[in-house]
Parts: C-alpha cells; sequence; structure tokens
C-alpha cells in the first residue's frame, strides 16, 4: 500500500485513530478535542480542551494545538507527534498496527530529458539497463585548497562544513581540444533512501560547460537536489526552503535553513504557456518528492527574484499546497540567496517577512484597521456619505447600491431630484439614465426645486444652467438601453469626471433584464454592486411597486420593502430599499374641499403630511430604518421641493452664488 493509500485508510477510520492515539479525547461534533499530544484530559483545567483534530470533511486530518501552537496536516502528522518518531518509523507504525503490508514496487518512469545533459566527449548512448553505475570517478571528495574548494569556499562564500553535508565534491580533466584543465564542482543527488541518483557537474569558471551523469545508465532523474543533508538525521524536517540552484541552498543552510534545490533551474521555454500545465522544469521532481513534501509543515519558495522564479512559484505552489507555502522576496539587485549573501544582505528578515499565498481577496482586520477605526470615529466627525435634504440619520454611502419604490405617481422622480440637488449642494456629482423622461423635462423640473419657483428670470435660469453643469450628466436615451450600454457610460464619466452618484430611472426600461426572472434579477444587481465597489459610487435604481390589494389600499398604506415589482432577487441584493409615498387621502380630500368651498376642511387637511420618505433596508446600520413625514410644495406655482414641516418657508432658491 503506497503513501496516498495510508492516508485514505487513516482518514476513513479518523475516529479511531484518534482514539488510538489520544484515547483521553472525546469527540465533539466532527472533532476530536484532547488536552494535548501527550493524552492529557481536555478537563484537565491547566490544559483544556487546546488540541483539536478534523475528523470529517476536506480537511480530515487536520491537527492544532491552540495553546503551543503545534499542528499539522494529517493523521500521519499526528502519529508521528503523539508517538514522538520520525516519519518513516511512524510509517511502519501504522503499517503494523493496521496489517497494511510494505509498499509495492514499482519501475521507475522515464523523465523527460533534461535540456542541461550533455554526455562527455559525446559518447553514444544506449538503452537503459537499470544498472546503477559507480560513479566514484567523478564524484570526487572536495580537497581542501583546490581551486573549486577556493571558488566555492572563498569566492562564494560556502562553509566547509555545509560543503561536507550535502556531499559536495570535485572532478578535473583536461578538454580533448585545448588540453587545458577543466575544474567541475560536483553536487550529487541523493534520494530518500540514501541513494545516489544523479550527479551535476559545473565548471567554475565557465557556466555554461555543464553536464549531468546518472547513476542509473541512460536514466533521466528529476528530484530535489540536498536530501542527502535533509534526511542526514533519518528525519522530515518541519520546515523546507526550496530555491533555485545548489549554490543558494547551501548558502541557506549555512545559517541554518533545511534547504534544498530544484535539479535544473526554473527556465521555461518561450511557448510554456499556463505553467502549472506547461511541460516544465519542475514537473518531474514534483511527481518524485511529493509524498515526502506533504509531510513538511511549512515550505519557504526561496526562488531567483526574476520572470523564471515567478513562473515556477506559480506552478510549484498549487502543486505543493498553497496553504502551506510561503514567497521569500529576494532584492531586485542581488537575485537570490547566494547573491544576497555576497552582498552582505540579512537574509533573515527576508524569511520573517515572507509572504504567504493566501488569494488576494483574503484578508485579516488588522489590513483594515484604520477603516475599522473610522467607523467608530469618522475623519472629523463627519459620518461617511451624502445626506438628503432633510434631517436624517440615513445616508448615501460610496460602494452601495440603493432600490427606490414606490406606486406609479407617488413622486418617486421629483424626490430623487431634490436629492441629487442636494448632493450637488455638497459637491457631488450625478450622471442620470431617465429612460423614462427626456433630458429636458428632468432638467426642467429640478430647475424648478433648485431655484423654487416654476418659472425663472433669464438671470436665474442662465445662472441654473452654469451651476448644474459642473454637477450634472444624462445619458440622452429614451426608451431603453441595455445593462451593457449603460455600465460603459458610467465608467466613463467615474473614470474622467469623477461622478459620485449614478440614477437608472428606471428599472422596467433595462432592455435585457427580466425583473420577474430570478436569475437575470440577480445577475443585474451584481453588476451594479461589482460598479459601485469598483468605482466607490452610489448606483440608484428607480423600481416600480405593485399594485395594492383591497386590503391595503394605496392611499391608506405606502408600499412594503417586498413589494417591489419582479423577482425579490432585487431587493435582497440592495443595501438599501428607500419607499417614496404619497398621501392621496389629503390631496383627494383637499380638492373635494375646494370643490365645496369648505374653508375650515381645508385647513384641517392642510396640515397633514403630504408624502413619506421610507427607509425601508438599510444593511449598513438597520437602526436607520424608519420614515420621515414631508411637505411638497405642489400646484401650478409650486417649487416641488419637499419640506419637512408644513411651516417652513416654501419654494427656498437654493441656488449658490455662482
Amino acid at each position: 500500500m503506497e503513501l496516498w493509500q495510508i492516508k485514505e485508510h487513516l482518514n476513513a477510520r479518523a475516529e479511531e485513530v484518534c482514539s488510538f492515539l489520544l484515547p483521553a479525547g472525546m469527540k465533539v461534533k466532527n472533532r476530536w478535542t484532547v488536552g494535548d499530544i501527550h493524552n492529557a484530559s481536555p478537563k484537565d483545567k491547566r490544559k483544556g480542551g487546546s488540541l483539536i483534530i478534523d475528523l470529517t470533511g476536506a480537511t480530515v486530518g487536520r491537527w492544532k494545538d491552540f495553546q503551543s501552537g503545534d499542528g499539522g496536516g494529517s493523521l500521519i502528522d499526528l502519529w508521528m507527534a503523539c508517538r514522538s518518531v520520525d516519519f518513516k518509523t511512524a510509517l511502519g507504525q501504522i503499517r503494523e498496527h493496521y496489517n497494511l503490508g510494505e509498499p509495492e514496487r514499482k519501475e521507475r518512469k522515464a523523465s523527460p530529458e533534461s535540456k542541461w545533459e550533455r554526455v562527455t566527449g559525446g559518447a553514444a548512448t544506449a538503452k537503459p539497463s537499470g544498472e546503477r553505475q559507480d560513479l566514484s570517478w567523478l564524484l570526487q571528495p572536495l580537497a581542501k585548497g583546490s581551486k573549486v574548494w577556493k571558488w566555492l569556499v572563498e569566492e562564494r562564500g560556502i562553509s566547509p562544513e555545509t560543503l561536507s553535508l550535502y556531499r559536495v565534491g570535485q572532478y578535473i580533466r583536461k578538454d580533448k581540444d585545448t588540453g587545458v584543465e577543466q575544474h567541475f564542482v560536483i553536487f550529487p543527488f541523493y534520494n530518500q533512501a540514501n541513494e545516489l541518483e544523479l550527479v551535476k557537474c559545473r565548471d567554475v569558471e565557465n557556466k555554461s560547460n555543464m553536464f549531468t551523469k546518472a547513476a542509473v545508465k541512460d536514466a533521466k532523474p528529476m528530484l530535489l537536489w540536498g536530501q542527502q543533508a535533509i534526511f542526514a538525521e533519518d528525519t522530515i524536517p518541519n520546515e523546507l526552503a526550496i530555491t533555485e540552484g545548489e549554490l543558494d541552498a547551501l548558502t541557506l543552510a549555512d545559517l541554518g535553513f533545511n534547504a534544498v534545490s530544484v535539479p535544473y533551474g526554473a527556465k521555461f521555454a518561450k511557448n510554456a504557456g499556463d505553467p502549472l500545465h506547461a511541460d516544465n522544469p519542475n514537473n518531474g521532481w514534483l511527481e518524485h518528492d511529493t509524498d515526502w513534501l506533504e509531510t513538511v509543515g511549512k515550505i519557504y519558495l526561496a526562488l531567483d527574484a526574476d520572470e523564471s522564479g515567478r513562473l515556477a512559484t506559480a506552478a510549484i505552489l498549487p502543486r505543493l499546497g498553497a496553504e502551506k507555502c510561503m514567497q521569500v522576496d529576494f532584492p531586485q539587485a542581488h537575485k537570490d540567496a547566494n547573491g544576497c549573501a555576497l552582498a552582505g544582505v540579512d537574509i533573515y528578515p527576508l524569511f520573517k517577512n515572507a509572504r504567504n499565498a493566501d488569494p488576494a481577496d483574503l484578508r485579516r482586520p488588522s489590513d483594515f484597521k484604520q477603516e475599522i477605526w473610522e467607523e467608530f470615529f469618522p475623519v472629523d466627525g463627519v459620518i461617511p456619505g451624502d445626506e438628503t435634504p432633510w434631517r436624517l440619520p440615513f445616508r448615501f454611502r460610496p460602494g452601495e447600491v440603493t432600490v427606490w419604490q414606490g406606486y406609479s405617481g407617488d413622486g418617486k422622480t421629483v424626490c430623487m431630484g431634490h436629492c441629487a440637488l442636494n448632493f450637488a449642494l455638497q459637491g457631488k456629482k450625478t450622471c442620470i439614465a431617465s429612460f423614462e423622461m427626456k433630458p429636458k423635462k428632468t432638467f426642467k423640473n429640478m430647475m424648478r426645486q433648485l431655484i423654487g419657483t416654476t418659472k425663472p428670470t433669464r438671470k436665474y435660469f442662465d445662472k441654473s444652467i452654469q451651476w448644474m453643469d459642473k454637477y450634472f450628466f444624462v445619458f440622452n436615451r429614451v426608451g431603453g438601453a441595455t445593462i451593457a450600454e449603460t455600465l460603459a457610460l458610467f465608467e466613463y464619466v467615474a473614470k474622467k469626471y469623477g461622478v459620485q452618484h449614478f440614477f437608472i430611472d428606471s428599472l422596467m426600461r433595462i432592455d435585457d433584464i427580466n425583473e420577474e426572472q430570478a436569475e437575470t434579477s440577480k445577475e443585474l444587481m451584481n453588476w451594479l454592486q461589482a460598479f459601485a465597489k469598483r468605482f466607490d459610487v452610489h448606483v440608484h435604481l428607480v423600481a416600480h411597486s405593485r399594485k395594492p390589494d383591497s386590503r391595503h389600499p394605496a392611499s391608506k398604506n405606502p408600499p412594503m420593502k417586498h413589494s417591489v415589482s419582479g423577482s425579490k432577487a432585487i431587493t435582497d441584493n440592495a443595501d438599501n430599499v428607500l419607499c417614496v409615498w404619497r398621501n392621496r387621502e389629503k390631496s383627494e380630500a383637499m380638492d373635494e374641499a375646494r370643490n365645496k368651498g369648505d374653508g375650515e376642511e381645508l385647513a384641517r387637511w392642510e396640515t397633514e403630511h403630504d408624502a413619506r420618505f421610507l427607509v425601508q433596508k438599510c444593511r449598513e446600520d438597520g437602526s436607520q430604518e424608519g420614515s420621515k413625514y414631508l411637505f411638497f410644495d405642489y400646484g401650478p406655482d409650486g417649487s416641488w421641493q419637499y419640506r419637512e414641516y408644513h411651516n417652513e418657508q416654501r419654494g427656498v432658491c437654493l441656488l449658490p452664488e455662482v
């Protein structure tokens, strides 16, 4: 049974394994809880149930001691910790306990030929025989004071002790054509079983003069270099650094790191394409060494700071597990570990500040420290967002989408125009896509609210146009448009003019959206949300309300939050839902009183509100939900402004001095 099969066998019996290793523990929901790896009872007050092991799901076998900080990703790791044994011993104990037998011996798979290999002398190659060759003639002991020794120790700064640990050797030969001696440093590749599989030979004076020789004739083994040092004590380290070259691994080993190197660098073919699936120089060793690398707790990818290193990182991360890999960033000027060491760069901080491979969208609270503080204490004491024209705690905040609803004829568009003017008075720009009304009508109504009277003088008309030009834009389309056309125009003005409010009036005029279909409605809201958050702006979407039934007449009751016509995906995916409701009972009663000439009845109804502005949903702060009674300055000479109080001045000119 192979390693992956053993892991599956243990995972299928996770609770049984935990009970065997840690009998003092107990199952709590889908986890095994115990005091520590020494089997302390979870009821021990000093320890508590600080060690947690997942028993099911994709994370089965993952364990963490939240008191000591120890942890691992598999039940094999847990076995090693509980029994205080190394990886090989743990596997032996598991095989014996569960009667799993020894692993099958499989024929070695042929690996792709290395582009680096050049057989010495150009001799013809024979078919693989599978017989091991004696390479002692090539892997000669490193002689102190030799040219190779001086290059490694004096020029590259590697200690003799580390060179000995990694069994680095040398080889000297004469060039056939020139008779000049060539001095090679020999990097031997041993596997986990301490068998020599490959030697790489590099001329210390000419880096391009490089060749490899396999211990098994004509095989092309692919494995990480440096395993002879990693397994010197027959254990697998909890942390490991993987470099792009042997000299870099030696440099890190001198600094106390467990370090290995990829065998053939990280260079890709020019047309490699997708680095994960391309035929790149990392595929071979990943296949060969993945099993033992899975048991390493943390892996530092200390590859070169260049494009090849970036591509190699992209290929290696998903194979080894992004959750356990850290990326070491070397300075561009020195590129790798050995270059940094020779330049006197302190390498320890580079490892301390290594980046994890978390997805870009995964963040921690500290990433938002200042923003969270400002949620409690806004800058200059100003609550974020733009105010309504009336005193309300509700704000139109950047990055949100608001749905406006109301019965037909209840004044949604007029109320939105009043709000847009108020945004302009706060220095904010608005773009209006009013598919139900021509631009001249839209701006006529807004100018009426701006100057506080139904007909402006020429002077105030010109001043109003000049002022409104600074703050308003319109999508000149009546009848309808696709959402793609609408957002394309919105994106343009957001980028070029810094517009912060966007009105779509109305939902039923968006040509490619069926408001009754949940999927298309949800898709629309997702688009609007993405746009609002990308540009940090506020999107206003007008939606009509369903006709009320006879039990809840429009004259008596405003529509509820979910009365929006169409799918409830619209309101579910909105940040805010606002409702503008007209008090039809008042307008009808006053019309009747006028017809009768009943002045007393007119006076009685005069003080009743004309409309309500309701905040029916506020995802940011539910306490802001509520309503505001408003008084509308209607009539042939009215300003169409909404006032907070009955006795408040009518027809106020809002136009600042231009």
